[in-house]
């Protein structure tokens, strides 16, 4: 399958920082690996996201019909499902990006890459110095 990155971040598979924009093949256990380390930093593309895409339109008709039969009450039911969702338990890549913690030798891509997979807001705009200084 392919897909596309959304946001920097480094592939500890291949050590590279994947860019913006980048197309590559994954299996489906190393998409479900890095979406699970870093949600929202990769999406499905090309003819993956095609039938996605009919997947999810059956699901939402799905969910409308069981709202049309008396969920009344339940605006924003889908919403709250999502935020529902287990995380995908990961292996060791989900474990270097998370235990390993930046220092002024890596580039700014990894120690933002590192902060986001940790929770941790920063600014777009922010230098490296003031970056790491929010892990300490």
């Amino acid at each position: 399958m392919k897909i596309r990155v959304l946001i920097d971040f480094v592939d500890f598979s291949v050590n590279r920082t994947r860019h913006v924009g980048e197309v590559f093949e994954v299996t489906e256990e190393r998409f479900a690996v890095i979406d699970a380390a870093l949600p929202d930093f990769v999406e499905k593309f090309g003819k993956d996201v095609s039938e996605k895409a009919a997947d999810d339109a059956e699901n939402q008709g799905n969910a409308e019909a069981d709202d049309a039969e008396g969920a009344e009450n339940q605006e924003g039911s889908q919403e709250d499902a999502q935020d529902d969702v287990a995380p995908v338990d990961a292996d060791e890549d989900k474990s270097e990006v998370v235990d390993k913690i930046p220092d002024s030798g890596n580039k700014i891509d990894e120690i933002r890459a590192y902060l986001k997979a940790q929770g941790i807001e920063y600014d777009a705009g922010m230098k490296k110095a003031d970056l790491l200084a929010l892990i300490k």
